[in-house]
């Protein structure tokens, strides 16, 4: 078994399409397949809706818990949400020095083995029967786009990503120029004011200074410092921001061209913001032409910034709900 359940509290989850008639884990941790950490797992919603669940894959230093009030609010349709941290950060455990280097590969494998062990928890053991919804953003659109290429996704959802490779419309901040990528050099850990200082400047470059210089956006900014810094204290295993800069090399050598064109998925939801000041607008229309007409863009509104989903999450929520239910 490539996941193993290794901790949980149970709740129960049915549904008529694929009877989930098992107690099912709300919080539990899920083995990676080369046994070298146990990523941390949260389930949002009761599951008794007609749909899959729906994975949610974080950016470059994400966390679960910086989807916000997201997954709540997908779950409404009686849908199961899933979210995780990723290895190295948040709450996920080292377990042996055994560890796989960090690619999109590597992490669409820990992605897969998160769906598995849930499937597992559940009771569903038919491979046709555990199929699931994926949305990635930014980075995380990386790694849906690889996950689908080792796992059975019906729908997958792009937000604010890029095909990579040749086919790149090349990020406002590329990593050389150290203005985005090398936000977290001076991560400090025990320095909980400079930690503040870093996190603020990463998270109005992805929210967008528009939306940041607005009563609520303010507001939003000011929590997610907070939420920001606590998720990442020690930066998992490796100290300082070991579990971020790890993730570096899945960012520079993607390419998302072959596997957008086998496009092995019932259809995809591009999302991107129009003044994105991270991953240029351009690049949903490249992943639009690459993947054809299984594929459609939504262009958020202007003011949207990176983080759409934060930014105008109500939107978002209407938006994906439609495409899932189609």
């Amino acid at each position: 078994m490539l996941a193993t359940l290794t901790r949980n509290t149970s709740s129960r989850i049915t549904t008529t399409v694929r009877r989930l008639t098992i107690a099912a884990p709300k919080n539990f941790y899920a083995n990676t397949s080369d046994k070298s950490h146990s990523l941390s797992v949260k389930v949002e919603g009761d599951g008794d809706g007609d749909g899959p669940p729906l994975l949610l894959i974080n950016g470059w230093a994400g966390v679960g818990a910086d989807w916000g009030g997201l997954p709540k609010l997908l779950s409404a349709n009686s849908r199961p949400v899933i979210t995780y941290d990723p290895r190295g950060l948040g709450s996920s455990i080292k377990l042996n020095d055994n560890v796989s280097k960090q690619s999109t590969t590597t992490m669409a494998s820990d992605a897969r083995d998160v769906v598995k062990c849930y499937f597992d928890a559940v009771g569903i053991e038919e491979e046709n029967e555990r199929e699931i919804d994926v949305m990635g953003i930014s980075m995380g659109g990386m790694v849906a786009m690889e996950m689908t290429t080792v796992y059975n996704v019906r729908k997958l959802i792009l937000g604010c990503t890029t095909p990579g490779g040749s086919k790149e419309n090349p990020p406002a901040h590329p990593p050389k120029d150290g203005k985005f990528f090398g936000v977290f050099n001076e991560w400090a850990n025990d320095g909980l004011e400079t930690d503040k200082e870093i996190a603020s400047e990463f998270l109005l470059k992805v929210l967008g200074e528009s939306y940041c210089s607005t009563r609520t956006g303010k507001i939003m900014h000011g929590r997610m410092v907070e939420r920001f810094v606590e998720g990442r204290a020690g930066f998992g295993e490796n100290g300082g921001a070991g579990g971020v800069i790890a993730q570096l090399p899945a960012l520079k050598f993607f390419d998302g061209t072959p596997i957008l064109k086998q496009a092995l998925f019932e259809e995809a939801l591009i999302m991107h913001g129009m003044d994105d000041g991270v991953v240029p607008f351009g690049n949903a229309v490249v992943m639009k032409e690459l993947i054809g007409e299984k594929a459609r863009v939504e262009e958020m509104e202007k003011g949207s910034g990176h983080f759409f989903f934060i930014t105008k999450a109500k939107e978002t929520v209407e938006k994906i709900d439609e495409f899932l239910k189609n």
